[in-house]
């Protein structure tokens, strides 16, 4: 019932197809000027006070009141506008600005006016002068404390914009010499770098225009770690892109792990990442549900703290149709990946709607002003448990395939007590 009910529209009214020019980074949107206005603000009533509230009733209402949802945990953040004094650059990595005559073509940045890149200021591409291949690091100088472990998920994310050659085709290692654009980390304890993953062209829409990446860097929590950004060109053929712009650098944890994107499943008319068996961690492909009308992937992701004695859990969604309509979801298990409208469904099992809303700029969140949390909508038990979570929504565009709706990643969730 409920997919004849999406597929026809009785329940999710039509949107207004729109497009945006950049997804707000969930990380920084407290701290990024830029985003600061796609912040979800509390709705205020305009019904004015009729006389004050006993004394009482405030009493009742802060014993029963849920936590307040919350937002991700910043541990670290970065947009270059107090400085590069935590990097090392070496190669062709550099600060750049909007007013630069390489940066202007990228305005505008995802904050303000500063960013690093990796190239030549004389050419605006990263053909060194002498023709010879070139290699580079941009390297976090600080250590950063990550927490233990519990429950969460911890993510580096940042905006990048990239051209280069195709990494995702060969990784750079079968002989061809592909360029390699990879993100790596290491520990105060450890003396090898480790890779984490590639960021690279994979020959997607917009993948010349800034876009999030996001490495899962789950593995490390309890440690102290610094990452790095490596561009290595193998060879002097083909190095006439613009390279690799980095903004926005954050490391945070997150109330849950994504799954089911569109750089490791294979999506309707091939509209995510064509290269998902080749690219395996590469975070330019793997951000989101699969393509949508905007030619961008929306992407589910959590903040706060999944303790069901005290939700503040907030389910947050990015990247849709500016104004389209929208359902929240949760299952009980992973799904199959079953191609659904122009994406994958992700979840099975007990399925349970949360919440309909409206996006706002291509964006939504749950719960909102007035909402019930999560584990109560949820019907979750007071032992906790994993769930699951993904979002259905509109887009009537013509785009894909006939259908008229599309979806997000999912997101895994495991609850306690």
């Amino acid at each position: 019932m409920f997919q004849l009910q999406l597929m026809t529209g009785v329940i999710l009214a039509d949107d207004h197809p729109g497009t945006t020019r950049d997804r707000a980074s969930v990380g920084a949107l407290a701290t990024a000027p830029r985003y600061a206005d796609r912040v979800l603000e509390p709705v205020r009533s305009s019904v004015p006070h009729r006389g004050l509230i006993p004394l009482a009733l405030i009493l009742i209402w802060w014993l029963i009141a849920p936590a307040a949802a919350v937002a991700q945990t910043v541990l670290f953040h970065d947009d270059f506008e107090g400085g590069f004094g935590n990097w090392s650059m070496d190669g062709l990595w550099n600060a750049a600005s909007e007013a630069d005559p390489c940066g202007l073509p990228r305005a505008p940045f995802p904050s303000s006016a500063n960013c690093v890149w990796y190239g030549v200021d004389a050419t605006c591409n990263y053909e060194r002068p002498s023709g010879a291949p070139s290699y580079g690091y941009l390297t976090l100088m600080p250590y950063v404390s990550l927490p233990a472990a519990d429950g969460r998920a911890a993510y580096l994310r940042y905006w990048n914009a990239i051209d280069t050659e195709h990494c995702c085709d060969c990784y750079g290692y079968d002989g061809t010499n592909y360029d390699i654009s990879s993100v790596e980390v290491i520990t105060d304890t450890g003396t090898t770098w480790q890779i984490l993953g590639l960021d690279c062209n994979g020959q997607q829409p917009n993948s010349l225009n800034w876009h999030m990446g996001r490495m899962d860097v789950s593995a490390f929590l309890g440690q102290n770690i610094r990452i790095r950004f490596r561009l290595w060109t193998l060879d002097d053929n083909c190095n006439f892109g613009f390279g690799w712009w980095i903004d926005d650098v954050s490391l945070q944890l997150e109330a849950g792990f994504a799954y089911c994107e569109s750089g490791h499943i294979e999506c309707p008319c091939s509209n995510g990442n064509s290269h998902a068996g080749n690219c395996t961690g590469s975070a330019d492909a793997g951000v989101g549900g699969c393509w949508n009308s905007t030619s961008r992937q929306a992407e589910l992701s959590g903040g706060g703290t999944p303790h069901i004695g005290a939700d503040n859990v907030r389910l947050i969604v990015t990247d849709m149709p500016a104004s389209t309509s929208l359902l929240f979801v949760q299952g009980n298990a992973d799904g199959s990946g079953a191609i659904f409208g122009d994406g994958r469904r992700c979840i099975t099992g007990g399925v349970i709607r949360l919440a309909f809303k409206t996006a706002s700029g291509g964006q939504a969140a749950y719960p909102g002003p007035g909402d019930q949390p999560i584990s109560v909508m949820g019907a979750l038990p007071s032992t906790g448990g994993t769930r699951v979570y993904q979002v259905y929504y509109r887009d009537v565009a013509s785009f894909c395939t006939a259908a008229t709706f599309n979806l997000s990643n999912g997101l895994r969730i495991t609850w306690t007590p």
